[in-house]
């Protein structure tokens, strides 16, 4: 199998070249390209692996085999050679490498006296050639290709093929903007997902017009329509061009029907850009008559309401929009920020403009944990719903705001109200099951997320946030369900893999936990997720050197993660380095300190800053009153237990340590899980004895 097919990912020609240069590589050098036993650990080394050059395992392979051979294992697909090219490639090349002098082979010495001398070698038959050896072995590798092509297109393309949707399902993709001008970069990727929110707002008949939400797009990397098809299984996808001539732009937009990969029509539109607004709003129309989509009545005041706007101002506030989609960079928030000020100051009373501010600081606060980010999140946020209580957007953007600070109760208000005016705003209903399950209504919090899914069968991100409700829960063979319904709908989803790697790892399957990092690794190589996961499965095997570099490289990402932090403090001094445990877990300890003064019902920021501190050598005085917080807001779930009772261990209550531990279990705790607790490991014969 090629490195597609285990991803699940659809197969192509592409994929018997690869199966051709396995074969390939076994006939030069006696050898397989991936020498692995197990099924599972061949597999993984096709998806994270390189072969060895078949020039290295064998001296009689010449330069043009070895690239040609290499070339048909690449992992990526569109790097390999068309499977026409490859006899032509290898046309009057031998096998063996041209010597300008004796050519010295390795001599096997045998014990025996009586050695077989083999004849001669005759001369070679035509249809023994190297060319007619290739051209045998493409048909070979074709003629099953067929069978195996066919097959596949006739069960509905791969996996997840019976899960197709009669929802149109539309992708935005980011629009492609020659040369390298940043501030017109962010103005076009604004412009794409302002397109997205107001194209979200159409029916077709009397379905909705599903729109894949454009954080979706920008996390899958998603850049064609065979993407669109492969990532989101939509039905059309848009691609385009945003280029800039003096103070005019031109926007140039293509509907794909990914079924067929059909070009539908192109769309040129040409405007000043300070006319932004009304740029978008015609591009918003022609989008809508090509799919025979309608706005909805209720949403038509809104519109007018956006082209009200002083010239320029939508503008900065397009340029400011496509700046918060990278709202893990501080450079892009700040320029975020400046261009939103800029926009407010040409137009006072543009609340989409203050609610998107406050979204920026809020998002600065997640980064630098400065607590005056918060305040003046809130007050933007607050300004912007004044400014225009009728729009979803402001009350979507308090709420989450509010729920940055743990004023759940509040949220949940703005929320309701964001679903009231807009019933099929996907991020309002989340927020609103969101806050249910925050405040504890669980009922209420798994219809909502039912609903959300029922609204847009064919969005896997529905699945994603039912998935995590459930892992919240401690419902972990339930989050895998709907896990396994994400990775279904989009194989290509490193979040997907890594978020059921964590699932498998508490059910203590780390063959499946493996697998799944091993997909997401191939998927997104410096995903920080993926990364901190595969230093958890080192540090359960007890290799903690490699648990470090791992961390190393995941901090190097986000020098201000305080997991990462501190989870790379414990392995450092599990490996002897006691300054560098010191330093780390202190700053770890910090940035927690921040965020639970700000938000004191974080559940992980608590949990994690006992613990902390309990590894840091601080006395039951401190901790103590944490785990009581930590507990009161997390009793029910068994993973938080085992949390806090690591903790206690940690810090000398070995009363307390064993005693939510057995509570734990009575849970239904893994026995063969919390033998790998190495701080509970000496109290585990009291835990598992009866009280």
């Amino acid at each position: 199998m090629s490195p597609e097919q285990l991803l699940g990912r659809p197969l192509t020609p592409a994929s018997d070249v690869y199966a051709l240069g396995l074969v390939m590589y076994e006939m030069v050098t006696g050898k397989r390209a991936f020498p692995g036993g197990r099924p599972l650990e061949n597999a993984m080394q096709r998806l994270v692996e390189q072969p060895t050059p078949p020039a290295e395992e064998s001296g009689a392979v010449s330069a043009a085999w070895n690239e040609v051979i290499l070339r048909c294992l690449d992992k990526d697909p569109a790097l390999r050679p068309a499977a026409g090219d490859i006899a032509p490639a290898l046309a009057g090349v031998g096998l063996m490498p041209v010597s300008t002098g004796p050519i010295t082979r390795p001599v096997d010495v045998v014990s025996s006296p009586a050695q077989t001398v083999l004849p001669p070698p005759a001369a070679p038959r035509r249809w023994a050639s190297p060319r007619t050896v290739v051209f045998l072995a493409v048909a070979v590798a074709l003629l099953l290709g067929v069978f195996r092509y066919t097959g596949w297109l006739r069960n509905g393309g791969g996996k997840g093929g019976d899960q197709d949707t009669s929802e149109k399902q539309v992708a935005l993709l980011p629009l492609r903007v020659p040369g390298d001008d940043p501030k017109l970069n962010a103005f076009a990727q604004g412009l794409m997902e302002s397109i997205n929110s107001r194209l979200s707002q159409f029916e077709v008949g009397t379905a909705p017009l599903v729109v894949v939400p454009a954080s979706e797009v920008r996390s899958q990397d998603a850049k064609t329509a065979r993407d669109a098809m492969t990532k989101f299984r939509a039905t059309t996808a848009v691609e385009g061009t945003l280029a800039s001539e003096g103070d005019q732009v031109r926007l140039l937009l293509t509907v794909i029907d990914t079924r067929g990969m059909r070009q539908l029509e192109t769309i040129q539109l040409q405007d000043l850009r300070s006319n932004s607004f009304r740029l978008q709003d015609a591009a918003v129309m022609r989008l809508a008559k090509v799919l025979n989509a309608r706005l909805l009545a209720k949403h038509t005041g809104e519109q007018l309401a956006m082209s009200a706007l002083e010239p320029g101002a939508y503008d900065f506030y397009l340029q400011a929009r496509g700046y918060l989609q990278r709202n893990d960079q501080p450079t892009s928030l700040a320029s975020a920020v400046t261009l939103l000020k800029r926009a407010i100051e040409l137009d006072p009373k543009f609340a989409l403009a203050h609610s998107s501010l406050g979204e920026a600081y809020l998002y600065r606060y997640k980064l630098e944990n400065d607590p005056k980010l918060m305040e003046l999140a809130s007050g933007a946020g607050t300004k912007g719903l004044e400014l225009n209580p009728n729009l979803a957007g402001p009350h979507v953007s308090l709420g989450r705001i509010l729920q940055g600070t743990g004023r759940d109760a509040e949220a949940l208000a703005q929320f309701q109200k964001a679903v009231e005016l807009d019933p099929r705003d996907n991020e309002a209903v989340q927020g609103l099951a969101n806050s249910y399950s925050a405040l504890k209504q669980y009922d209420r919090a798994e219809t909502t997320y039912r609903e959300a899914i029922a609204m847009r069968s064919g969005d896997w991100t529905g699945y994603k946030q039912l998935g995590l409700y459930y892992a919240r829960r401690g419902e972990v063979e339930k989050a895998i369900e709907q896990y396994q319904k994400v990775v279904a709908l989009t194989p290509d989803s490193a979040h997907g893999h890594v978020n059921l790697a964590v699932f498998y790892l508490i059910l203590d399957q780390f063959d499946k936990a493996k697998e799944h990092l091993s997909k997401a690794l191939v998927i997104d190589p410096n995903r920080l997720s993926t990364l901190t996961n595969l230093a958890r499965i080192y540090s359960f095997e007890g290799q903690d050197d490699r648990a470090v570099a791992l961390y190393e490289r995941a901090l190097a990402a986000n020098p201000r993660a305080p997991r990462v932090l501190g989870q790379l403090g414990i392995s450092y001094k599990r490996v002897g380095n006691q300054a560098k445990a010191r330093d780390n877990l202190s700053r770890a300890i910090h940035l927690l300190e921040e965020e639970v003064r700000i938000n004191p019902k974080s559940v992980t920021a608590l949990g994690l800053l006992a613990h902390y501190k309990a590894v840091s050598g601080e006395g039951r005085q401190s901790i103590a009153p944490l785990i009581d917080r930590f507990l009161a807001v997390s009793m029910e779930n068994k993973e938080n237990l085992i949390s806090a009772a690591e903790t206690s261990a940690v810090y000398g209550d070995a009363i307390r340590a064993v005693a939510l531990a057995r509570k734990a279990m009575s849970l239904g705790y893994s026995e063969k899980t919390l033998g790998r607790s190495v701080d509970l490991r000496p109290f585990t014969a009291k835990i598992l004895s009866k009280p």
